[in-house]
C-alpha cells in the first residue's frame, strides 16, 4: 500500500494535449523550410546530372573527332535513339 507521502508521476490528458499542440506548432513553423530545402536539393541534383551529361558528350566528341551524337526525330518522346553522325 502506497504511503500518503508518495506522489503519482503520470501525465494527465491536458498535459499530453498541450505537448501535442506545441509539437504541431513547431512542425508548422518548420514545414516551409523543409520544402524549400527539398526544392534546392532537386535543383542541385538536376544541375549535377546536366553537368555529367555535358562532360560525357564532350568526352565522346574528343574521342570521335569532334563529332557529337545526335537524336533522330522520333514519333514518340520515348523512341529517341542516339546515332552517330
Amino acid at each position: 500500500m502506497p504511503s500518503a507521502c508518495q506522489k503519482r508521476s503520470t501525465f494527465s490528458l491536458t498535459e499530453m494535449l498541450v505537448v501535442v499542440a506545441i509539437l504541431a506548432i513547431l512542425l508548422s513553423l518548420l514545414a516551409p523550410n523543409l520544402r524549400s530545402a527539398y526544392v534546392i536539393a532537386q535543383k542541385t541534383t538536376c544541375q549535377n546530372q546536366l553537368r555529367a551529361l555535358a562532360t560525357g558528350y564532350h568526352m565522346y566528341a574528343e574521342d570521335f573527332g569532334d563529332i557529337y551524337p545526335y537524336a533522330k526525330q522520333a514519333k514518340y518522346h520515348w523512341q529517341s535513339d542516339l546515332y552517330l553522325s
